[in-house]
């Protein structure tokens, strides 16, 4: 029977063993591009038979195609494609030949399949990847979750040029090319940006080997932290952190990591250690200067690629070269951001032709020079270590989240992963996955269930209620940073910071809006115009909350679709000056004609200050016997020649609002000593005195440095409901350093 004109592919296949299939399967049709795979077509298999319709001429049918039979759950051509490498599934190949021979009709007597054996129940497994979408205040490091949000799982290939222009550099550049991304799942942050969904585990899996290689997989997709920085003698950007400025000057440790053979590449793979540039172009590293890095070696990189015992051998290497951290300074969120958040450009590529005898591949190079190379800390190490079957075909996970941000309906970029932020191994990273979203997305406060109001009033400051269990009438906290005197813990005086949302109830009678008055130090009273965000759950859209021109706030109803729940200002009492407030709703109706209704002021005390004075006032050290020896603090030295000394330190510790400082003493060989002070009392806020630390001429001459590091009770109502508000938080603090060489 002739084919209807223009009537399409149409393909027709048996399948055998359908009995075996304990869920839903599909038929899909594949073709390889050279960028990776797509799909053709799809579709569902109901019976031990199958049709399938492509919307394409003969002519139009790609060469190469692979139609699979595979699970329904299975997503994306790249996954289909690892069960075709794999065989756990039937596949067959269909040749443009056959279809351009068969006028676009393919019967079953031209497609055999094998028959369909038992079912592997890998493809049932999923992983379950769960965690919070949340906006990080620049100024306070405090995080705000992000509501309504679509979080996406996406699953990425990428191909990878690596760079190692010289041996024992400390850094790696890596030219990424050609890359793929697949949605495997979707789902919709709830009020307080919490997200959860079920990925196939086959999407995230591939077939492993075990093989000696250069070990660059899976750190090849993890950031460069800002401990590994430090470790390698590199010193980050400063602009990542204030924090980074007061770093040392650092000597970057040449790794002499082995250096490959004349044939590097992995099989399958695209990985590349150079030797040399082209050996004419100037500026170029010979094969000469190659032979005297590896002389420098400590140990024979041949000879390990041998040994059984390298794992031991490397980990001890690793181990003789202690990395410089600051311990005990509690910033582990710092040191674990990225060192280099900007670019680093590397040497000079070898040329063209080079590049194109080590490559095999026209295309690839032109690819390679195109695409924007990304510097890597370390240089790869040969180790045994699991490889992916396919290494062209890298399987991890992403993330990319969207947000309707001005309320047009449509979605809107808030966060999308590089490459650098992979989530390569799935355990606890994907149950409990923190996501940054950028600075375009909107944030609400999170807060607690919804309970129906039983007063009117203002009625709690953020997660605290305003009681006299409490709240001060003076406007403190009383049971949080308590001072520590001898014995018992009396009732503290804590002032609050950063953002306080004012809770309250002003559904009342005919009330249709509410102004929230404050006074400033017995002042005048006035109205707060403050804005800010809050999340309808009916809608999954947040929506700006803003008083209108003279002041007024409508009341939303119903006050259970809004959250955070009560909500009556979102108070940014940083940009007020410290002190003491009295705050208080006042009810309107329609009109804006006020109720009459007298409600209770509520009052606080607000501290946004850091801790000051921090100040060295003395500094003098002396033998184990002996007399004092005075030193300016100014780039002070201590010639102890071989002596054990003792050090003492004057020091001026003050605040506002003081909790405690403590101070440090570390250098050489990492943490010495420390001594801290909790304030006695509330009016203990101004600190004097001086510290004695022994030193034994055991410890090494060189660097040390004191550190003080004073904090604030200051704290902003949140987290201490567990503990019924008598724990000790920090939210505000400050440090000085005085660095002190000591020499034999």
């Amino acid at each position: 029977m002739a084919r209807p004109k223009g009537s399409g592919v149409r393909i027709r296949a048996g399948i055998k063993g359908m009995e075996n299939a304990e869920g839903p399967l599909k038929a899909v049709l594949i073709s390889a591009r050279r960028d990776g795979m797509e799909v053709i077509a799809e579709k569902r298999i109901k019976k031990d038979s199958l049709e399938m319709r492509l919307d394409m001429q003969p002519e139009q049918f790609p060469e190469g195609a692979v139609l699979a039979v595979v699970p329904e759950n299975v997503k994306g051509a790249i996954q289909v494609n690892r069960l075709v490498k794999s065989d756990l599934f039937p596949s067959l190949k269909i040749s443009k030949e056959l279809v351009l021979s068969r006028e676009g009709i393919l019967e079953e007597a031209d497609l055999s399949f094998r028959p369909l054996g038992e079912i592997p129940d890998l493809w049932k497994r999923t992983h379950k990847v769960c965690g919070r979408v949340v906006k990080r205040d620049p100024h306070t490091g405090s995080e705000c979750p992000v509501p309504g949000a679509k979080v996406t799982v996406l699953d990425v290939d990428l191909n990878f040029f690596w760079w190692h222009p010289i041996p024992s550099h400390p850094f790696c550049w890596i030219f990424p090319f050609w890359p793929r991304r697949e949605k495997l799942g979707s789902t919709i942050t709830d009020e307080c940006g919490r997200f959860c969904l079920e990925i196939p585990a086959l999407d995230i899996d591939a077939m492993l080997k075990w093989r000696l290689h250069l070990r660059c997989l899976p750190e090849l997709l993890k950031p460069v932290t800002i401990l590994d920085a430090i470790a390698a003698g590199v010193r980050p950007d400063p602009s990542v952190s204030k924090e980074l400025e007061r770093l040392p000057d650092l000597k970057p440790r040449l790794k002499p990591w082995p250096i490959p053979g004349p044939d590097p590449r992995p099989e399958g793979g695209m990985e590349q250690g150079l030797d040399h540039p082209c050996p004419h172009k100037e500026g170029g590293f010979s094969k000469h200067t190659a032979r005297l890095e590896r002389e420098k070696a400590p140990f024979d990189a041949g000879h390990l690629l041998q040994n059984p015992a390298f794992e031991r051998l490397f980990h001890e290497l690793q181990a003789g070269s202690a990395a410089f951290q600051p311990a005990d300074l509690k910033i582990q969120d710092l040191l674990e951001r990225s060192a280099f958040p900007r670019p680093i450009p590397p040497p000079e590529m070898p040329c063209h032709e080079e590049l194109v005898e080590m490559l095999h591949d026209e295309k690839v190079v032109e690819a390679v020079l195109k695409s924007n190379p990304i510097v890597r800390l370390f240089r790869c190490f040969v180790e045994m270590v699991p490889e992916w079957h396919l290494f062209f075909d890298i399987p991890d996970i992403v993330f990319k989240v969207e947000q309707d941000i001005d309320g047009d309906g449509q979605l809107e970029t808030i966060y999308d992963q590089g490459y650098f932020n992979v989530n390569w191994n799935l355990s606890a990273p994907t149950t409990n996955v923190v996501i940054d979203a950028w600075e375009n997305a909107i944030c609400v406060p999170c807060g607690p269930p919804y309970q129906p109001c039983t007063t009117t009033g203002i009625v709690g400051i953020n997660e605290m209620a305003v009681d006299p269990l409490y709240l001060s009438n003076t406007g403190y906290a009383i049971r949080v940073n308590r001072p520590k005197p001898n014995g018992t813990r009396p009732d503290a005086e804590t002032p609050f910071c950063y953002t306080l949302r004012l809770v309250g109830c002003p559904a009342y009678g005919k009330a249709a809006y509410y102004k929230v008055f404050y006074s400033y130090e017995n002042r005048p009273e006035t109205h707060f115009t403050e804005s800010w965000y809050e999340y309808q759950i009916s809608t999954h859209t947040p929506f700006q909350v803003a008083p209108d021109s003279k002041g007024f706030y409508k009341i939303l109803k119903p006050e259970y679709d809004y959250f955070p729940y009560h909500t009556l200002l979102n108070w940014r009492t940083n940009r007020y000056p410290d002190g003491r407030y009295s705050v208080k709703l006042s009810l309107y109706d329609k009109n804006h004609n006020p109720l009459g209704l007298s409600l209770p002021p509520v009052p606080v005390v607000v501290d946004n200050s850091r801790p000051h004075p921090i100040d060295f006032t003395s500094l003098r050290w002396r033998k184990s016997v002996g007399s004092w020896n005075t030193l300016e603090l100014d780039c002070p030295i201590i010639y102890r020649q071989g002596h054990d000394i003792e050090i003492e330190i004057g020091y001026m510790v003050g605040a506002r609002h003081l909790r405690d400082f403590t101070i440090f003493f570390r250098g050489c060989g990492g943490f010495i000593d420390s001594y801290n002070y909790w304030h006695h009392s509330v009016g203990d806020n101004l600190r004097a005195g001086t510290w004695n630390v022994p030193m034994p001429n055991s410890f090494h001459q060189g660097g040390y440095y004191f550190h003080i590091q004073a904090r604030s009770r200051a704290f902003n109502a949140v987290g201490g409901l567990a503990t019924n508000w008598k724990f000790d938080p920090v939210y505000i603090k400050s440090d000085r350093i005085l660095t002190v060489v000591v020499l034999d």
